[in-house]
């Protein structure tokens, strides 16, 4: 009998640490990095993000190239992008630090008006992209979907 694989990942501020195996596997290397992580005394920015069993190809790691700091994951994007797009990078920008892997409206907007972008109506954005599907309505909020996420790398490579 084949034995439950188990990924955990924690997010710190400069870098993050994955470990995969099963879940005895998980303990002992949690337990033996304690002392070291201590000693960094770093906070994770959004603790645990993800606890799984019986991986698939469907647990993509989406926040490894999302950088800390919205502003420098705002500025990999051309500037000739439409407000609805501006919403779609501020709302994954957001996602991916959320520990509920979602957004709301609210807080994607606050990350563009910190940056001095301001979009005639958030809320219509939001309504246009889940027209797209490229969002799609959640518990707390909104996700981007894996169509929305595409889109965004391709916007990047403009």
């Amino acid at each position: 009998m084949s034995e439950v694989t188990s990924r955990i990942r924690i997010k710190f501020v400069y870098g993050e640490i994955e470990i995969e195996g099963s879940e005895d596997f998980i303990r002992e290397q949690l337990s033996s990095m304690s002392e070291v992580l201590d000693q960094w005394k770093l906070q994770p920015i959004s603790g645990i993000c993800e606890v799984g069993s019986e991986l698939s190809s469907d647990n993509k790691d989406q926040s490894s190239s999302v950088p800390v700091h919205f502003g420098e994951y705002y500025q990999k994007f051309p500037n000739t992008i439409k407000d609805t797009d501006r919403f779609l990078i501020a709302g994954y920008f957001v996602q991916s630090n959320s520990p509920n892997n979602s957004f709301s409206t609210g807080e994607a907007n606050t990350n563009l008006r910190d940056n001095n972008v301001k979009l005639s109506n958030p809320s219509q954005a939001a309504v246009g992209l889940k027209q797209s599907k490229k969002i799609f309505k959640v518990e707390n909020g909104w996700k981007v979907s894996e169509t929305g996420i595409s889109y965004l790398e391709s916007l990047k490579s403009i």
